[in-house]
């Protein structure tokens, strides 16, 4: 730049990302007033090779430090890191994300800087000696001990059939395991492999499935020897275990021999959808397994309503991909306090009005992967929720030319205060009906 007649050098922020702000008359030297994250203006110093305004970089994984020319001290970390003396060292969200850590405390008992993962997630382990979550061996198994390359199953997958010798676990899969009680009927040539299955199994790449849908749920009973309605389906029962015990093809109906809640594990050979579990009273909670195959799922309207005692459902092992619609699905649950959807998304859902209508104790709904291409209908869709505070419909959209959109009191009765996370495109189609107090941040 052109100074006092002199072409001298100009300060340039951006130059090698390490300055943010120059001063306006740098006169004859490279001068930089202010750095970027990272990098820092040393103090004086009477060090030869000290140049008073060219930033200087900040110690590994440090965002901010000051400090003499080389003699940086750090001040503040990069996300995700903890100081430990003059350096910065891995937090707990890093060892998290590297090291398949479920639990991770920062700090050690005298609450110096100490991050170490305490719990791993399931199917990883500490092997003896170590403090980094390793895979199990055995496929299938959530629980392990011993070191890297020779460690022990202590507990499957709870789907899964383990194989034992003298009461140990030796494998999760029982695949050719030959019996009337069996998986498999008869095997293959190839190891371990299947060539044909008992009933209620099927054959695929060598393993026999369950062919059944399952779920677990939880009923209650106030009385003695009371008689309860599990469902609203009226095809076969296959198989239904109640605290424990076997029952091979029960009624829809079932008598509790005590009261209290009971847990029972279903096996249906088929069904329709929708209604399954419509006015069912003494429903508390309920999870499908990943076995649960829903793929022909087209209609889930009144799927849980009017369950008067429902406080959980979790259908976060389902595959929704062809389901259309949720109308009335858990209408006047009043007591639902959670319900978990599927975390792959979802498309072509058409119907959504009166989906939470009346659930007055829940407080969150994430339907994040939910997409509503040729959704619709709306009104009435979170009517008298007057616990909820929070909503993430973050993938829906508005439908391709339509100009029609029924979302009347899609939200009357809410909370003045919430948070709605929602698209900008679908925003505009119900703007009218979120509530003004209401927190919308656009996706």
């Amino acid at each position: 730049m052109l100074s006092d007649g002199r072409c001298v050098k100009n300060c340039e922020i951006g130059n090698d990302d390490k300055c943010k702000k120059c001063l306006e008359k740098p006169g004859i030297n490279y001068r930089c007033e202010m750095c970027n994250d990272g990098y820092y203006l040393p103090e004086l110093s009477s060090d030869i090779n000290y140049h008073n305004s060219k930033c200087q970089k900040c110690p590994d994984n440090c965002k901010i430090c000051s400090g003499k020319y080389n003699e940086p001290i750090c001040i503040k970390c990069n996300d995700g890191y903890i100081s430990k003396g003059e350096n910065c060292i891995e937090g707990c969200d890093i060892i998290k994300l590297k090291n398949n850590c479920k639990e991770c405390r920062e700090y050690d008992e005298d609450n110096n800087p100490a991050p170490k993962c305490t719990q791993c997630h399931e199917g990883y382990f500490f092997p003896d000696g170590m403090n980094k979550c390793y895979k199990c061996n055995d496929l299938g198994c959530n629980i392990c001990k011993g070191n890297i390359n020779n460690n022990t199953c202590l507990q499957c997958d709870i789907n899964l059939s383990p194989i034992k010798i003298n009461n140990e676990i030796r494998s999760c899969y029982n695949i050719c395991e030959v019996g009337d009680n069996e998986k498999c009927k008869s095997c293959s040539n190839e190891p371990n492999k299947c060539h044909s299955c008992n009933e209620g199994y099927e054959l695929k790449d060598g393993i026999c499935n369950l062919k059944y849908y399952t779920f677990s749920a939880i009923y209650i009973t106030t009385y003695k020897n009371e008689r309860v309605k599990l469902m609203n389906s009226y095809n076969t029962i296959v198989k239904m275990e109640v605290d424990g015990k076997i029952y091979n093809y029960p009624n829809i109906y079932f008598t509790f021999e005590n009261p209290g809640e009971h847990t029972v594990n279903i096996r249906l050979g088929g069904y329709s959808f929708a209604d399954l579990f419509y006015n069912i009273k003494k429903l508390k909670s309920i999870t499908f397994w990943d076995n649960f195959d829903s793929t022909n799922i087209i209609y889930m309207n009144d799927f849980f309503a009017f369950c008067d005692d429902l406080e959980y459902a979790d259908l976060s092992r389902l595959n929704l991909k062809n389901n259309r619609c949720f109308m009335n699905f858990f209408k006047n649950d009043t007591k639902l306090k959670e319900a978990k959807f599927p975390k792959i998304d979802f498309h072509n859902i058409y119907w959504f009005y009166g989906m939470f209508e009346g659930c007055e104790s829940i407080t969150s709904v994430d339907l994040s992967s939910a997409y509503n291409d040729n959704g619709q209908y709306f009104y009435n869709m979170f009517k008298g929720c007057k616990s909820l505070n929070k909503i993430n419909l973050k993938n829906f959209r508005k439908k391709i030319n339509s100009y029609y959109y029924y979302a009347n009191d899609l939200f009357k009765g809410v909370p003045e205060n919430g948070e709605i996370i929602i698209h900008h495109n679908f925003k505009e189609s119900i703007r009218e009906q979120i509530p003004n107090s209401w927190i919308i941040k656009s996706e």
